[in-house]
């Protein structure tokens, strides 16, 4: 069975991973 949770975890994913490459790539800069 196809649960709705992943539909609007992939879209979530999406907008969080490269949120948190940026602050790991500010992070290493410093």
């Amino acid at each position: 069975m196809t649960m709705p949770y992943w539909q609007a975890a992939i879209p979530l994913l999406m907008l969080w991973v490269p949120f948190i490459v940026f602050i790991w790539v500010v992070k290493r800069r410093r």
